[in-house]
């Protein structure tokens, strides 16, 4: 593992958490702090990247906006 993808990984579980953690607490907001984590672990994991590839929620809903944007492409289909 390279330290690119190690630091993505500790990020991606902070982040993670924080929005676990925003789900108890309504003063954090658990959108965002979600998102990020999960975009930061489709970069440090392979496994997760083509799991979250292949559900029917990013099918239906995210496949379009992926394609379209360029730097959510780059990292979805690195």
């Amino acid at each position: 593992m390279n330290i690119k993808k190690a630091v993505c990984l500790v990020f991606a579980i902070i982040f993670l958490v924080l929005g676990l953690v925003g789900l108890a607490l309504p003063i954090i907001p658990q959108i965002p702090f979600l998102l990020v984590g999960v975009i930061l672990l489709s970069i440090a994991s392979t496994r997760f990247k083509t799991f979250l590839k292949e559900t029917e929620l990013y099918k239906n809903h995210l496949k379009h906006y992926v394609d379209k944007s360029e730097r959510l492409s780059k990292i979805m289909n690195d």
